[in-house]
């Protein structure tokens, strides 16, 4: 996985990851709106606990970790984490 890609607007940072391939298995592509958070294992369990479905576990990519879940609206969401 890059490094996503940021924009800033105003206050606020969009960060956009190109996801190409696989992970876990999955074949998965195209651009996925990416959030960085400072832990991405941790993130992932309370997110779960609270009803998100998840199309990975948290998955090393590089020196990156991520997870990708379901908005349930179809669209693929990215948390991710660097050291």
């Amino acid at each position: 996985m890059e490094r996503p890609r940021t924009f800033a607007c105003g206050a606020a940072v969009l960060a956009v990851a190109l996801l190409g391939g696989g992970v876990s298995g999955q074949q998965i592509g195209g651009a996925v709106p990416t959030f960085e958070v400072e832990d991405v294992p941790a993130t992932y369990e309370r997110l779960r606990e609270s009803g998100v479905d998840f199309f990975t576990e948290p998955t090393a990519v590089g020196t990156a970790t991520i997870a990708i879940f379901d908005d349930t609206g179809g669209n693929l969401i990215q948390i991710y984490e660097t050291p």
